[in-house]
C-alpha cells in the first residue's frame, strides 16, 4: 500500500464524464501513516465536441473566445490560413450545439502541410479586431481584420 493512489472516473451519458478527486493515503517506510486531503476542484464535464470541418491536412492551430460575457463565439484559426467562428454557447439548459456563422480565408498563402504553429490569432475584444500571423518561414506578416466592418 506505499503510494497507494485512487483514482476514480465516472462516465455519464454519449461522451460526458465527471472526474473527481479523492483523498490520498500514504504510508511511509516506518509505518506511520499520514493522510492527505487532495484539493477538490469540483467535476470537469465535457459538455459536447465539435468537429472543425477540416479538410485532412488541416488542423487549429489557433482559439480564441469572442464577446464572452455576452452572446460568445468560438473563432478557430487553422494550418491552412482558414478561420471559423462559431455560435457555441447555447446554454446547458439547451445543450451543445454549435453552429457555424461565417468561414474565410484570413491568410490563404499558408501552407497548411508544412511545420511550426500555422497561424496564430488573438481577438483584441476593445478595438473588435483580429491579428493573425504565423511562424511559416516564408510568412513575414502581421494581418489585422475589423470585424465591425463584416
Amino acid at each position: 500500500n506505499l503510494g497507494n493512489h485512487h483514482h476514480h472516473h465516472h462516465h455519464i451519458g454519449n461522451n460526458l464524464g465527471n472526474h473527481h478527486h479523492h483523498n490520498h493515503h500514504h504510508v511511509n517506510g516506518n509505518g506511520n501513516g499520514h493522510h492527505h486531503d487532495a484539493q477538490h476542484h469540483g467535476s470537469h464535464d465535457l459538455i459536447g465536441t465539435q468537429s472543425n470541418c477540416h479538410s485532412s491536412s488541416s488542423h487549429i492551430t489557433s482559439l480564441q473566445l469572442i464577446n464572452p460575457q455576452y452572446n460568445s463565439l468560438v473563432c478557430t484559426g487553422s494550418s491552412d490560413g482558414s478561420v471559423r467562428i462559431w455560435r457555441a454557447y447555447n446554454g446547458i439548459d439547451y445543450g451543445f450545439n454549435p453552429q457555424l456563422v461565417t468561414a474565410f480565408h484570413l491568410m490563404p498563402e499558408l501552407q497548411p502541410h508544412r511545420t511550426g504553429l500555422g497561424m496564430i490569432l488573438l481577438w483584441d475584444q476593445n478595438q473588435t479586431r483580429f491579428y493573425a500571423t504565423s511562424d511559416q518561414n516564408d510568412v513575414r506578416i502581421i494581418k489585422v481584420w475589423d470585424a465591425q466592418s463584416e
